[in-house]
């Protein structure tokens, strides 16, 4: 039998209530400690709904393929919200998912099944020209391997985006050094991809994502092919960009450390976010 001394003692202590009803006293302790705890958790681990305007959402978002008979759920039943301005980190092991669900952000996939809408409208809605104006000018990828033209120095790398927009030469090239300014390397416009190093191609890979000002940026391991210096690095420059520009960052990586950075991480298991 607990004392009355040790009950006044747990009320002032756990600042609950007690009554003489000892069941509603010990339901009310096990609240409060409940809600102690998730309140660590949350600070620990960060809230799973985003704070300010949602710039991209998905619902239901299925991709499946039929190998030898058996259908594969690459992506399954994902539920998503990201808001303007955050970095977010997907994680998960090599065959998760998590890639294809990027390209299925990114509009560079279909899916099977499910809704996608950025920044209120619907992916799967738009016609052929208006998913191409999508992907020119609303979103920036960046590749781990680069994909930089070898016979073309890397400010005209940079300016290949804006060569399906019609733009005059001048006004193109001055928003590609602009581009290779805000990731500091600028100095190096007229050098060959094969006359950079990883990370400097890397840099110049993230201008081109930047050169039409998109509102998000998809990141498919961007420090993969890095060392851990010249990765931080890489991070540090789409950090600076989505402070500076309010430029939404979503980041795929299987690095902790990485995936750190963000505001939010995000674990892939067999298709599923978690």
């Amino acid at each position: 039998m607990i004392s009355k001394s040790l009950l006044i003692q747990l009320q002032t202590e756990l600042k609950t209530a007690y009554s003489g009803d000892i069941t509603a006293f010990v339901n009310d302790i096990t609240t409060d400690l409940t809600d102690s705890k998730t309140e660590k958790l949350k600070q620990r681990s960060g809230s799973n709904i985003p704070s300010g305007k949602i710039i991209l959402s998905a619902r239901n978002l299925t991709k499946t393929y039929t190998v030898g008979g058996e259908r594969i759920h690459a992506v399954d039943d994902v539920n998503l919200d990201i808001a303007e301005g955050e970095i977010v980190a997907i994680m998960g092991s090599s065959g998760s998912g998590k890639s294809t669900l990027l390209h299925l952000l990114s509009g560079l996939d279909q899916p099977t099944s499910g809704e996608i809408s950025v920044d209120g409208k619907s992916l799967s809605s738009m016609t052929d020209n208006e998913s191409a104006a999508y992907r020119n000018q609303t979103i920036g990828f960046v590749f781990q391997f680069f994909f930089l033209q070898p016979y073309l120095n890397v400010r005209e790398n940079v300016e290949i985006p804006l060569m399906f927009r019609k733009m005059i030469t001048s006004e193109r090239q001055e928003k590609a050094v602009n581009a290779l300014n805000l990731v500091s390397i600028a100095d190096r416009i007229k050098h060959l991809p094969k006359q950079l190093s990883g990370g400097q191609m890397q840099r110049v890979a993230i201008a081109r994502a930047l050169v039409n000002n998109p509102k998000i940026i998809f990141a498919d391991e961007p420090t993969g092919n890095l060392d851990e210096k010249t990765g931080k690095e890489i991070m540090d420059v789409l950090e600076n960009i989505s402070k500076q520009n309010r430029t939404t960052v979503i980041i795929v990586t299987h690095n902790p450390k990485i995936a750190s950075r963000a505001g939010r991480i995000f674990n892939m298991v067999d298709g599923k976010l978690l």
